[in-house]
């Protein structure tokens, strides 16, 4: 079981510094890189991390986004979008290790097995988690993550559009206000949704009004209806008065859109408004799209999303019905579960992934008693360190620290201290 425990004086062992270690690190000549790399990581349970941003089109300019102001050392192109900021193995961003010749984390973990514990390592063979901060402009796709089945359907049969076998079961945690849409609105509402919108009506009066037949039935219209519904449809709203979340959304998306039959999800989907204190867990095959907002993401270790809208990305709308569940359960909120007077814990259904929330005021220290499994603590504010019996790691705004698996630490603060942990849940903590 995880002990946290409150220490105000805890003392550090004075043996070294991380970071200093690294830099004066002599290789041996008489032995490979690989094998020096190997056997000096054995000492070493914690150390820091550089992760990568992604510029996807969504995100926010240069240093206004979040991503860039959590990457302390990176040479920032004001002109770009830096929408995502990636720590984990995937492949399409894998980060590297602060230390040595910078190998990725990927290959570290593969030549030092012990650092993501049995219980990790005979599960996945690797880190089986991705986290990320997020920082969002403009909406992102309407779109749904596989389940694991079909994920392994979608690689075999289109690995350029699906680029692995894995499911994408993720939590959100916002740190300013998020806006999104997520999954589908109650089925009893759906008549009268048709009702306030005649365009929409018009094309629905035959076909009931069943989810599973409506929008299966909107989104194959001919080329030439589907154009005059979202025409009708954009033409209605700019005359209405007192418009709505959803109608202003529509209103501001079809100009950049005018072809996209996905705007329709948006009258089926629900609005939500998701505070700081707040996480949201997305459930495989569940419609969602992030609108605006600052945000932390963990997930299973993947990067497959089906989309049906408001891109232009490959979408597969198709596709995406085959498998989209059409239950309208209430989204899984949390405000977490208090594991002591400075960590919340937000637990998921996931196997793969949990959250910690760790505030930790100035002078005060916490000390994070052995643990099976691997962790990545991401620092959002403040100064301290983490202290082990290898030495100390000093940690700021934008620190991502890999602390190995079966390796006690303390976090000290210098300053008042904001991290994330993501870490592997062990089935004994559940």
């Amino acid at each position: 079981m995880k002990k946290t425990i409150d220490q105000s004086d805890m003392k550090t062992p004075a043996l070294f510094k991380l970071e200093d270690q690294a830099n004066d690190y002599q290789w041996n000549e008489q032995e490979s890189i690989k094998e020096q790399l190997a056997s000096k990581l054995q000492t070493n349970s914690a150390f820091e991390l550089v992760g990568g941003a992604m510029h996807y089109d969504w995100g926010k300019l240069g240093s206004e986004s979040l991503a860039t102001q959590l990457m302390p050392d990176a040479a920032i192109d004001q002109t770009k979008p830096y929408a995502e900021l990636w720590m984990g193995v995937h492949p399409n961003q894998p980060s590297r290790v602060k230390f040595g010749n910078g190998e990725w984390l990927s290959d570290v973990l593969m030549k030092n097995r012990a650092l993501l514990g049995n219980y990790t390592f005979e599960r996945w063979g690797t880190l089986p988690f991705l986290l990320k901060v997020l920082s969002i402009a403009k909406p992102l796709s309407i779109q749904i993550h596989p389940d694991k089945m079909w994920a392994k359907r979608l690689h075999s049969q289109a690995p350029n559009h699906y680029p692995d076998d894995n499911h994408k079961p993720e939590i959100a945690m916002p740190l300013t206000t998020l806006e999104m849409l997520y999954g589908l609105e109650k089925q009893d509402a759906w008549k009268n949704i048709l009702s306030k919108y005649p365009p929409l009506s018009k094309y629905c009066s035959k076909i009931g009004y069943t989810p599973s037949v409506i929008l299966p039935d909107l989104l194959s219209l001919p080329e030439n209806e589907e154009n005059k519904l979202l025409e009708d449809l954009y033409t209605y709203l700019q005359k209405k008065q007192n418009v709505e979340a959803k109608e202003k959304l529509f209103l501001s998306l079809y100009p950049q859109y005018p072809n996209d039959l996905g705007l329709l999800f948006i009258f089926f989907m629900r609005f939500l408004t998701v505070e700081p204190g707040n996480t949201i867990f997305i459930q495989t095959n569940h419609l969602h799209s992030y609108l605006s907002g600052d945000l932390v993401e963990c997930m299973a270790n993947s990067d497959n999303a089906i989309r049906a809208g408001i891109t232009s990305k490959y979408k597969d709308v198709k596709q995406l019905l085959s498998e989209l569940s059409y239950d309208d359960h209430a989204p899984q909120l949390s405000s977490g579960i208090v594991d002591s007077q400075y960590v919340t814990r937000f637990p998921t259904d996931a196997e793969e992934f949990e959250m910690q929330e760790i505030k930790l005021p100035k002078n005060r220290s916490l000390l994070q008693g052995k643990h099976p499994v691997p962790s990545i603590l991401l620092t959002l504010s403040g100064q301290g360190k983490i202290s082990s019996n290898h030495g100390n790691l000093m940690i700021k705004k934008g620190s991502a620290v890999f602390v190995g698996a079966n390796h006690s630490y303390g976090i000290s603060a210098s300053d008042d201290l904001r991290v994330i942990r993501a870490s592997v849940p062990f089935p004994e903590d559940q």
